[in-house]
């Protein structure tokens, strides 16, 4: 059947592209930052390239956070001034499972926060919608002083720990080993070292969408695994931007950039292991029988 002979709608088309290009066994956890990264590098090319809409080059969003990966103390008092108001920094903490945004004002600053990837008791309950970001606060100035910036620094790095879990599979119980998610302390901690006096919590009419389901997928086994919290990150981040610089047409970008990287991914896939490309072409055969 062609895809254009029944009604298809901008979601319907996302989640397309999703299920059948996306890597479905990345791994889970901190443990997938080479491969994520690998990718946040490829999509880098990709929007260099003459295939990439110019009208939308001027995202930063990719080079935000190539700058920061590895040295975020001494990138970020550099990107922040000169930051201007259209742009936002996206900053990963890795090791906190959070997602902040940073983004100028005509008198301040907003400050975002959200989780990037689902806690444990989540995973069954896809196609559950929910907001990004989840948090903002508005503030005259940003206090990025020495000790946070050394904070964010490892907290962007820092690996999750280790648990040993029970998991069914084939009707076998196994015991394998996960990441064990640790709640995210930046609303309680960091962010109120970060604001000013006059800080206080605002509407962000920016929120962008995103499904349960397109962060969780399932295996064989039957057993839910994460995707790369990096490349959700990415995908958080250029979405967020899209929707800040393009209002109501930045879905519709947004999911327009999805579609001519995923197109052009396979171009790309010599550049990873063979398995991964296996995997995609696996997943693609299946999706067209």
């Amino acid at each position: 059947m062609n895809l254009f002979d029944v009604p298809v709608t901008a979601n319907d088309l996302f989640n397309t592209i999703n299920n059948i290009f996306l890597i479905r066994n990345l791994p889970s956890g901190a443990q997938d930052s080479n491969i994520g990264y690998t990718i946040v590098s490829m999509f880098k090319d990709f929007q260099k390239s003459n295939y990439f809409p110019d009208e939308l080059k001027q995202l930063n969003t990719v080079h935000y956070m190539m700058q920061l990966d590895g040295n975020l103390a001494e990138q970020l008092p550099i990107l922040m001034r000169d930051l201007q108001m259209s742009e936002v920094i996206p900053i990963y903490l890795q090791a906190q499972n959070c997602l902040l945004f940073i983004e100028k004002t005509s008198d301040g600053y907003y400050l975002s926060s959200c989780k990037v990837q689902l806690d444990t008791e989540y995973a069954m309950k896809a196609p559950f919608i929910r907001q990004i970001p989840q948090y903002t606060y508005f503030c005259s100035n940003l206090n990025f002083n020495e000790n946070i910036l050394n904070q964010f620094q490892e907290l962007s790095h820092k690996i999750f720990p280790q648990a040993q879990v029970k998991a069914e599979k084939g009707g076998n119980e196994t015991v394998e080993t996960r990441e064990a998610l640790k709640p995210i302390m930046v609303d309680e901690i960091l962010i109120p070292q970060l604001l000013t006096p006059d800080s206080k919590p605002v509407q962000n009419n920016n929120q962008i969408e995103f499904l349960y389901e397109d962060e969780i997928r399932w295996n064989n086994a039957y057993a839910p695994f994460r995707r790369s919290g990096y490349y959700l990150a990415l995908l958080m981040s250029l979405h967020y931007e899209c929707k800040k610089k393009f209002g109501e047409l930045g879905d519709l970008y947004f999911q327009l950039i999805e579609v001519l990287f995923m197109s052009g991914f396979c171009q790309f896939t010599s550049d990873l292991e063979g398995n991964t490309l296996f995997d995609v072409m696996k997943i693609t055969q299946n999706k067209l029988n």
